[in-house]
């Protein structure tokens, strides 16, 4: 594979005027680089809607929007949170959006060459979105001008995807940073199209540091059956990527952890980053989880581990020991939990409601104690998939209709 050493650059970067001024929670796709989906803060136990915000319309009917429909995928991608600002992507649009957490209000916009599938990455005032163009852009949190952009993809080369021209080689699941380092994945499927490629870079400068592609006959692999891409997630000095893994450092293929250390995301063979499912009802191909806990969706911390399955219900358990598993019931019939979110003190949960007339959304709180509902609300759209941010700033929640909604 031919893999580019150089980015295109735009503008300087400088990490003085440029960085965040105060740290941030909620930073990359499920909150953090190890896509644990939990935030370090407390949220209160009872909430209204501070504000709405419409920040993408209707899509324009044609064969691109059929072909859109048949992809099954959100309008919106989840948020990221950093120095007041959310920041989500229009995956139909090819576009980037900043708006205020205090007021919802529009403070920039940044197109991309194509379809941005996964909620951005943000690291010392830049935020880094990977896109199915094969490119990851580094745009300053501040004011959306773009710093550089790189291509990941190995070559130019292109083909028609759901309507729109697309690489060969996309880039999936958005970019992952640890120890300082940026990683992004590029393909479709490591068996075909092209195969897989793992690249490590520089964030603020988008220097190479090391390339991987992922051997298509599984050779030296965890996993020897050839496997779609997916989101990167961190595991201590090592990132995996569909049950295979690989040395932050250098891109070297290792085996996987055994015993404790093995505790990590696993992803099933939908991944953790894939919405198909949650169009077809419920993980038909294995569900996601972290070690012994399994679920369509899963969220833990250092003190607990939460997952919910088919009908929204699930369990909250004490990874300690002490207060053993506390259950918590689905709702109701027709609720479809599609986020989980674990904070300080609460379990956040979010979805839609299926063959209900007005209302198709809903976010929940729930008791870690007692695993009793302390507040609900419901939305006129379906919840995004993994469509829950949370920090300081509040719930920030993005809807299929191109809503985003802020609860606090």
């Amino acid at each position: 594979m031919q893999v580019p050493t150089k980015p295109i650059v735009y503008s300087s970067y400088n990490e003085a005027a440029d960085g965040v001024a105060s740290p941030a929670v909620w930073t990359s796709f499920r909150g953090n680089a190890e896509r644990s989906s939990s935030s370090a803060t407390e949220v209160p136990t009872e909430v209204k809607v501070a504000w709405t915000s419409k920040i993408a319309g209707k899509s324009k009917e044609g064969t691109v929007q059929r072909d859109w429909r048949s992809y099954l995928n959100s309008r919106l991608t989840a948020a990221v949170i950093s120095n007041g600002l959310a920041i989500i992507g229009d995956i139909d649009q090819n576009e980037v959006i900043a708006i205020s957490v205090f007021d919802g209000s529009v403070k920039w916009r940044v197109m991309t060459g194509a379809r941005v599938d996964s909620a951005p990455t943000l690291h010392k005032g830049i935020c880094l979105v990977g896109d199915h163009a094969g490119y990851v852009y580094a745009i300053k949190i501040k004011t959306g001008e773009l710093i550089y952009k790189l291509r990941v993809a190995p070559q130019e080369k292109r083909m028609i995807s759901y309507g729109k021209v697309e690489s060969v080689w996309p880039v999936v699941g958005g970019v992952m940073v640890a120890d300082g380092k940026a990683f992004a994945s590029a393909g479709r499927t490591q068996g075909s199209d092209g195969g897989l490629v793992v690249r490590a870079f520089v964030p603020e400068t988008g220097k190479h540091l090391w390339a991987k592609a992922l051997p298509q006959n599984g050779k030296g692999l965890a996993q020897k059956r050839p496997m779609r891409n997916d989101a990167l997630a961190r595991h201590g000095k090592l990132l995996t990527i569909m049950g295979h893994w690989l040395s932050l450092e250098s891109g070297a293929i290792s085996p996987k952890p055994t015993g404790k250390a093995a505790r990590a995301i696993g992803t099933g063979l939908e991944g953790i980053y894939s919405w198909n499912w949650t169009r077809l009802g419920h993980r038909k191909f294995s569900h996601v989880g972290y070690g012994e806990f399994k679920g369509n969706t899963v969220s833990w911390n250092g003190q607990r581990a939460a997952s919910s399955g088919r009908g929204s219900g699930g369990s909250i358990t004490d990874l300690a020991g002490k207060k053993g598993r506390k259950n918590f019931a689905a709702p109701g019939k027709g609720y479809q939990a599609t986020s989980l979110v674990l904070t300080n003190n609460l379990l956040i949960q979010g979805g839609a409601l299926l063959d209900q007339k007005d209302e198709k959304g809903f976010v929940r709180a729930i008791s870690l104690e007692d695993g009793k509902v302390v507040w609900e609300k419901k939305f006129a759209a379906k919840l995004a998939f993994n469509g829950l941010a949370v920090d300081s700033s509040g719930v920030i929640a993005t809807f299929d209709d191109g809503t985003v909604v802020c609860l606090k």
